[in-house]
């Protein structure tokens, strides 16, 4: 092997290596590749550069150091990568699979897969690929068995009332004598015991959360400026868990793997409910008298039928001091009012009760000047780089081609020092030069993706094109349109609206 340049180090550690196995730990993973790089003759000058995604499932790619490294292979920045075996790359059997048989191969980058014995650069292609295949299967039905096991545990202990989740919460904190059971906060339960004698004695949840304010009480979430709201006093006087009880299985991740994955609802009546499972903070009485004064938030449509329909600024609307999305108010004609001044003075928050109309107005008045703008500009543009970008991407793809062809000399040149055709010396030598040529052909194909990168502005407006033109036809705000084209809506007051373009850099 002869990589000259950048050697990628890949390192990943699960949440479900932790304390199972210390080979799988980071830094034996680190120990490993870095004696192996220092052992071998041909790795041991390159520029090496360490990846790591620690406490994320390989699964599939979505982890931060598996994407900032198959960003930088793309790039033409890293020649080859090396990890302490194939599972720690991925255990998607399809992923993996497509990046050692197609992706990889075809950018000229080796793989090293140190305790599978696996080089990508001196291999028989039919065995090693078959032998990556059925390993890469195996890892896959592992991860998804394992993933099986583990929910199956964790399942096994909420329904005995154990503590299974990563945050307690508020009014709680978790013992040190055992991780799974709650002990109270004391100094956050006396909030949470004023919350429920209020709500005993009738009053509103803008009342209490205003009590907690003005007696500048910390919320949960502990930063500075965070403000109480109803809706905390609300989620906190139905939780069962400040009685005593273990409520669990109250939503569930919609797919297997990742470190976050999208979470889905689960009916009340699903939910995992352990009586007397932790110190109560309240009594189950005072539970039950507080919650008879508490009616269950519902969302009516114009005809008073429930209903979940959103509407396009749904969480866009902001105010312009305390930074909360505005409550709408559905009532007709339909306003927008910042929260904060019901439950905490504020002299500079938006006092009054601004219509959505006139938001709408101010955001489709400013979407349709710049669709304006973004499509007049992006077809001049588009039409005067547009010719000599083919040439420079014709040119990139003849370079590319001499790689493989390289590439497939090399194989041929391995094969005929394995049947002892040539000798180890000379097939070293003839390696070599090969290599130098590919170098020198990489560093071509590098500046003109530069040359690429340059003319990045008119790529991505070509890319967005298609969005703006959408809303230009239609002239309506969606939901859609709203969340690929609005960051934010600032409101000052009726008069004052400030709205923030996800791609406004584009304008410039």
């Amino acid at each position: 092997m002869s990589y000259k340049h950048n050697v990628a180090l890949y390192i990943r550690l699960s949440n479900d290596d932790r304390g199972d196995n210390e080979s799988n730990s980071v830094k034996n993973q680190r120990d490993l590749l870095n004696h192996y790089v220092a052992k071998d003759q041909y790795l041991a000058g390159c520029n090496l550069s360490e990846f790591c995604d620690d406490g994320y499932s390989g699964t599939n790619f979505e982890r931060p150091g598996i994407k900032q490294l198959l960003d930088k292979v793309h790039k033409r920045e890293i020649h080859c990568i090396i990890v302490k075996d194939i599972s720690r790359f991925g255990r998607c059997y399809i992923e993996v699979g497509n990046y050692l048989e197609q992706v990889l191969p075809f950018l000229g980058v080796g793989f090293i897969s140190v305790n599978d014995n696996y080089d990508s650069d001196n291999q028989d292609i039919g065995v090693a690929g078959l032998e990556v295949a059925l390993k890469t299967l195996v890892y896959d039905m592992y991860s998804k068995d394992l993933s099986v096991k583990v929910k199956s545990g964790l399942d096994t202990k909420k329904r005995r009332g154990e503590f299974a989740a990563g945050r307690p919460p508020y009014g709680y904190k978790k013992s040190l004598a055992n991780k799974n059971k709650l002990e109270i906060d004391e100094d956050a339960a006396k909030a949470i015991r004023l919350i429920f004698e209020q709500a005993k004695d009738g009053e509103s949840r803008t009342e209490i959360a205003k009590t907690l304010n003005d007696q500048n009480i910390r919320t949960r979430s502990g930063k500075a400026g965070s403000v109480w709201k109803r809706s905390d006093i609300s989620e906190m006087v139905t939780n069962e868990t400040y009685a005593g009880a273990a409520v669990a299985n109250k939503s569930r991740q919609a797919s297997v793997g990742g470190r976050r994955g999208r979470q889905m609802k689960v009916p009340k009546e699903e939910w995992t409910v352990v009586p007397h499972s932790h110190p109560a903070i309240v009594s189950m009485e005072l539970f039950k008298a507080a919650n008879k004064h508490t009616k269950p938030f519902t969302r009516r449509s114009k005809n008073g039928v429930t209903g979940n329909k959103t509407w396009p600024l749904k969480g866009k609307v902001r105010c312009h001091h305390c930074g909360y999305v505005l409550r709408r108010n559905g009532n007709n004609p339909t306003k927008y009012y910042c929260e904060t001044p019901n439950v905490k003075s504020s002299a500079n928050c938006v006092h009054e009760h601004v219509p959505e109309s006139i938001i709408e107005k101010a955001v489709l008045s400013v979407l349709k000047i710049h669709t304006t703008l973004f499509t007049e500009r992006t077809v001049g543009q588009r039409k005067e780089n547009s010719s000599s970008n083919n040439v420079t991407k014709k040119s990139i793809a003849q370079l590319e081609d001499s790689v493989l062809n390289f590439n497939r000399h090399k194989q041929e040149l391995y094969e005929s020092y394995k049947d002892r055709q040539i000798a180890k010396k000379e097939y070293l030598l003839l390696k070599e030069g090969i290599n130098n040529q590919i170098d020198n052909i990489k560093e071509n194909i590098s500046a003109l993706m530069e040359n690429l990168r340059a003319s990045s502005v008119s790529e991505f407006r070509s890319t967005t094109e298609e969005i703006w033109d959408g809303f230009l036809v239609t002239e309506q705000l969606t939901p859609e349109y709203i969340e690929t084209l609005v960051d934010k809506v600032i409101v000052y007051d009726s008069k004052r609206i400030e709205i923030q373009l996800k791609y406004a850099d584009s304008f410039c």
